[in-house]
């Protein structure tokens, strides 16, 4: 009896079909592709994946997936579960050590006072060629009838 892989392949090939082709339809890497082809249990991490490729294969190449779905179990026995952390009495790596950070000052506050005094002075500057405008009469001139005013009763 023929091998999974051997089966998909054959399948494959009977269809016209190339890797690259079974790829774009079903996104499985070419490397797990020609793993399962090669019935190559040892590349897959997990008998989740190994499982679940072999059935999107199995449907786009239009094979009945239940068919062999008993040597698809068979097979994925082999792949053994992968272990989690300390699972297997082997010590933790250690944890990771952040590097040391300065803390940011917190000077918002001068963009805004920055900010504040060009305004200022942009509106300032507006304000002096509008009157100088309106007036007919140079800044200079402006300024010089405005300096003999006194603000003191």
């Amino acid at each position: 009896m023929d091998s999974i892989g051997e089966r998909l392949r054959r399948a494959r090939l009977e269809k016209g079909l190339t890797l690259a082709q079974i790829y774009e339809k079903t996104r499985i890497s070419l490397k797990n592709l020609e793993a399962i082809e090669r019935d190559e249990l040892t590349h897959f991490s997990s008998p989740f994946f190994y499982k679940s490729f072999v059935r999107q294969i199995a449907g786009y190449l239009g094979l009945e997936y239940h068919s062999f779905m008993a040597d698809v179990d068979a097979a994925a026995r082999l792949i053994p579960e992968p272990l989690m952390p300390g699972q297997n009495d082997a010590p933790l790596p250690p944890k990771a050590t952040l590097p040391e950070c300065r803390p940011k000052r917190r000077m918002r506050w001068l963009y805004s006072l920055g900010s504040l005094l060009t305004m200022f002075a942009l509106c300032s500057a507006a304000y002096a060629a509008w009157e100088s405008a309106r007036s007919g009469l140079p800044p200079q001139a402006i300024l010089a009838q405005t300096a003999h005013l006194s603000f003191l009763p």
